[in-house]
């Protein structure tokens, strides 16, 4: 169950710094670079204060989701620019590419993986 607490938390968090990045006048790929370095901070933040591995470092589908958000929040704002539903969207998309990861296993393949 805290697991897909936290893919939430991911999955806000991404949206959140990126939409703020965005309107305080940076470049979109500057909004997704800060989006992701973002949402995925207190992931890794607390598997270090628990003695764990950050899931960003091992096999586990973690970042993926939020740099696929973040591209997807940016292109709907590029197209959509007055529509109040795409942050919705663009959590909505993390969130279900991080749940289905959690659900059914999903990892990066193994040759993508130094282990």
């Amino acid at each position: 169950m805290l697991l897909f607490v936290d893919a939430f938390g991911l999955a806000l968090f991404t949206i959140l710094a990126a939409e703020k990045s965005i309107s305080l006048g940076f470049s979109k790929p500057v909004a997704v670079l800060m989006g992701v370095i973002t949402g995925i901070a207190g992931g890794m933040i607390r598997d270090i204060l628990t003695g764990r591995m950050p899931l960003l470092l091992g096999k586990e589908f973690y970042a993926t989701p939020a740099l696929t958000g973040a591209i997807v929040f940016t292109i709907l704002g590029y197209y959509f620019p007055f529509h109040d539903f795409n942050r919705l969207y663009a959590i909505g998309v993390i969130f279900i590419l991080r749940a289905s990861a959690i659900q059914w296993g999903v990892y990066y393949p193994r040759w993508l993986t130094y282990r």
